[in-house]
């Protein structure tokens, strides 16, 4: 079931059936053994051909992973993203806080996440924020 045409969502029939079946058992851990195996494969499989098919050179997970430095970020996006049932509207900001991370860190990722809306609301906030500590210290003396 994969995509014939290059396409926005070249798996999204696979990815709708294995929604549905999930959804289908509430997304419990206590559905029948196998129940959905059949979908997530096709899935998978289609993944496999659609990147094999399109990508100019072999994937390797390390291209991906984030750098040691943004672990704390990404550990407090983790544990907002837990307490609010993995609602991402609801960690945006932690979410721009790891996006803003990486781009600091790793220069493929900066030139991808320029004029990211999140991350500039983000920087103001940061230098609002500072600035308003920079003018507290000035006043009491301490600058």
């Amino acid at each position: 079931m994969s995509a014939t045409r290059e396409d926005s969502a070249p798996c999204a029939i696979p990815s709708k059936l294995w929604r549905e079946c999930l959804k289908q058992y509430d997304y419990g851990p206590d559905r029948p053994k196998g129940a959905c195996v059949a979908h997530r494969t096709k899935f998978y499989d289609c993944v496999k051909d659609w990147t094999a098919r399109t990508q100019k050179r072999p994937y390797s997970y390390t291209l991906f992973e984030l750098p040691k430095s943004c672990g704390h970020e990404a550990e407090k996006l983790h544990q907002c993203m837990m307490m609010n049932m993995f609602e991402v509207g609801h960690c945006q900001k932690e979410m721009a806080v790891l996006k803003r991370c990486a781009a600091r860190a790793d220069p493929e990722v900066r030139t991808y996440l320029q004029g990211d809306e999140a991350i500039a609301d983000l920087e103001k906030d940061i230098e609002e924020t500072t600035g308003l500590k920079r003018v507290w210290y000035k006043a009491i003396g301490k600058l």
